[in-house]
């Protein structure tokens, strides 16, 4: 069995021969880096799909199956989900090996712990808690389709009409594309990006200049169906 090598793919997901298995996000902030991340070690695809609020009565079980596809576990890749200490020690060890550092051990500075213990108490209040309000317009949900002379296209895309941006799409249909993964990079490439009809024929453009083939499908088509998402 050959080995599996994990890599990142922009913007931010990590996957394993083409299968998303991790997605990062980070920001500076003064002198300190931040950075987070997923690691799927083992989940419920079903629930996933769930609370991705994905129209899944709607897809056909070839493209729920070509969903599940796109991602992978660790107990998928290991034959068992490894324990949680050992998955954490591997990453500590990991990021200082990168990074060239060696950890110490956490804790406050002693000006953070008197800052600390000053405003500790404020995050105990309903105002503090509860002082989040939801969005003025929620994110939607818009599942659209068309049909290009290679096929018909889907789209199932969560628009933020608020911020402007598309949160995230899932591309499924009848066309054949070359390479496979394509779909998956053009669905990373349009996470976050924005809800413009004419920045997403940029992104199109780039996307077949990377040699990516839609038989039958073209920049044109494409745009008519996220026309149809973005109206």
């Amino acid at each position: 069995m050959r080995p599996s090598f994990a890599r990142l793919t922009p913007v931010n997901d990590v996957e394993v021969d083409g299968r998303k298995i991790s997605g990062t996000g980070g920001t500076e902030w003064g002198d300190a880096l931040i950075y987070q991340g997923t690691l799927l070690v083992d989940f419920d695809v079903d629930t996933m799909i769930r609370v991705l609020r994905l129209p899944i009565e709607k897809l056909s079980d070839k493209e729920v199956d070509s969903f599940r596809r796109r991602t992978v576990t660790m107990r998928e890749l290991l034959g068992e989900a490894p324990e949680m200490t050992a998955v954490k020690g591997a990453m500590v060890e990991a990021a200082a090996r990168v990074l060239g550092i060696d950890w110490g051990p956490p804790g406050l500075t002693p000006e953070e712990q008197e800052e600390w213990e000053t405003i500790q108490d404020t995050y105990r209040y309903p105002e503090w808690i509860d002082r989040r309000k939801p969005p003025a317009v929620e994110p939607e949900l818009r599942t659209v389709s068309t049909k290009a002379p290679g096929g018909l296209i889907k789209a199932s895309v969560i628009v933020d009409p608020g911020a402007k941006r598309i949160r995230r799409a899932f591309i499924t249909g009848d066309f054949f594309v070359y390479p496979e993964r394509a779909v998956m990079d053009l669905e990373a490439m349009l996470k976050e990006a924005p809800a413009d009809i004419q920045k997403i024929e940029e992104l199109l453009r780039r996307h077949y200049d990377q040699g990516n083939r839609y038989i039958g499908v073209a920049v044109e088509d494409w745009l008519r169906l996220f026309e149809q998402a973005l109206a």
